[in-house]
């Protein structure tokens, strides 16, 4: 069965993140103050951010957002998104409630990452297939 999802967009950086923290307590006069620990994609290591550096890295990616139980999908969009990275996006998120579900969140950013690679690439094929 395919579960109906819901999407929930935001119009700021910081409302979505303000709502992945729910139940911090943060607020948005907080942010600039913050570390935000990420992953490398590279080698699996982990690495602070101060909040400057990982508020211009979600602008310049131009998406931002996370996956709620199992059909509620939050969501940033910036301007001129290509449309393989709105569904590479959404099939990343959905890779989340897709399968085995790891503990170990390195591992299930991987999981996740590998359904938006391959919707990405199915895309791609699909424009240049309906181009001939």
């Amino acid at each position: 069965m395919i579960t109906d999802y819901i999407v929930k967009r935001y119009d700021s950086v910081e409302d979505i993140f303000l709502a992945s923290m729910d139940g911090a307590g943060l607020t948005k006069e907080e942010l600039p103050e913050l570390t935000i620990e990420c992953y490398n994609s590279e080698d699996a290591s982990r690495v602070d951010v101060d909040w400057s550096l990982y508020l211009s890295s979600i602008k310049e990616q131009g998406i931002y957002g996370f996956v709620e139980g199992d059909n509620i999908i939050h969501l940033w969009i910036g301007k001129d998104l290509p449309m393989a990275d709105l569904i590479h996006f959404f099939a990343h998120e959905i890779g989340h409630n897709t399968g085995k579900k790891y503990k170990d969140t390195y591992k299930e950013e991987v999981k996740a990452e590998s359904y938006g690679i391959v919707a990405e690439l199915a895309f791609k094929l699909a424009e240049v297939e309906k181009l001939k």
